[in-house]
């Protein structure tokens, strides 16, 4: 199904429009959190964030690791943050999924990780 069906051209552009300015400003925002974290007070659209906005986000400040949808992420973004950050390895509920070229990448950066399993994240 076209996501633009009974749209004219004009409003499909304003629609596409609106949608990038969401996108940029979003964008703006983990580009000046990451800059200075400080600025973090000053925003209003945490609940706009993407799941890979917050893996963009923690990748650079860890601080915020409490406000981001960890359980939604998938291993992608967990790569992007872990590819920075190893210290949250053990937030990773996902890492025992990943596939195993993926986190022998991520071992050869930082060797002295380890990989959770299933067990661990019961206890």
């Amino acid at each position: 199904m076209d996501e633009f069906a009974g749209l004219t051209e004009e409003e499909i552009k304003r629609v596409q429009r609106c949608l990038w300015l969401e996108f940029d400003c979003r964008d703006s925002w983990i580009k000046a959190i990451q800059f200075s974290p400080k600025l973090a007070a000053y925003c209003n659209c945490w609940h706009n964030f993407t799941t890979m906005d917050w893996a963009r986000l923690l990748s650079d400040n860890i601080q915020f690791i409490n406000m981001a949808p960890l359980h939604k992420m998938t291993f992608a973004e967990w790569v992007v943050i872990l590819n920075k950050q190893p210290s949250l390895a053990d937030r990773c509920p996902i890492s025992d999924e990943m596939p195993d070229f993926v986190w022998s990448k991520i071992q050869q950066k930082y060797p002295h990780l380890k990989r959770k399993t299933k067990a661990d994240n019961c206890k």
